[in-house]
């Protein structure tokens, strides 16, 4: 497993969802009246085929398996450009690596809900995690996964580079144009790759 002695991206999730109950102000829980995220999300289609087990920001060590439903697939596409329309859901399936597979539940969602005009949202987007185990949601209402989800929208290692740097929406793996292709932390190989290499597709985990 590559980046062995860094923090996971559930410890580091669970350490910012816990600065936000000691602050009170920062988030708002919304699993104790309307879920926001449906059962059933998991008979969506997937973003990617790609396998995404490596290293980014935010979720560090663990596997993201990518689903979006039949709204969010209408989303208008301008050249390397996208835009999402409101009613879009992304669930992103969080686990462990090493330690789950993908046929075992997640014990954490991570979500993207477009909803402009709701007043909690940044950038047009509702960002949530969910608690899997009690069912309990919590809508962010600081900016840790704004500004996060803001690179996609320019060029970034996380995805397939998008080497335009156009507007995508604050969404990484779009469909159609996720081609990554190396460790994003391995910063020699950006520097020497002067296209992306496209990794075997997989099934998403």
């Amino acid at each position: 497993m590559r980046g062995d002695g860094k923090a996971s991206g559930l410890a580091l999730l669970g350490i910012v969802l816990a600065a936000c109950s000691l602050a009170a102000v920062s988030c708002t829980r919304e699993g104790q009246s309307r879920a926001l995220l449906p059962e059933g999300y998991g008979s969506w289609q997937r973003t990617t085929a790609v396998k995404l087990d490596y290293l980014i920001p935010g979720h560090e060590s663990s596997a993201r398996t990518i689903f979006m439903n039949p709204e969010g697939f209408l989303f208008q596409k301008d050249g390397d450009s996208a835009e999402f329309p409101a009613g879009t859901i992304i669930v992103k399936e969080i686990r462990p690596l090493g330690t789950v597979t993908a046929d075992m539940p997640a014990p954490m969602l991570t979500a993207m809900v477009k909803a402009p005009d709701d007043a909690r949202a940044r950038g047009g987007w509702l960002w949530i995690v969910k608690d899997t185990a009690s069912g309990s949601e919590t809508v962010f209402a600081s900016d840790f996964c704004y500004r996060c989800h803001a690179n996609a929208n320019e060029a970034h290692p996380y995805a397939d580079l998008n080497l335009s740097g156009a507007s995508r929406d604050f969404v990484f793996f779009v469909p159609g144009f996720d081609t990554p292709a190396i460790d994003p932390l391995d910063q020699a190989a950006l520097g020497q790759a002067p296209e992306p290499a496209v990794l075997p597709s997989g099934d998403g985990y």
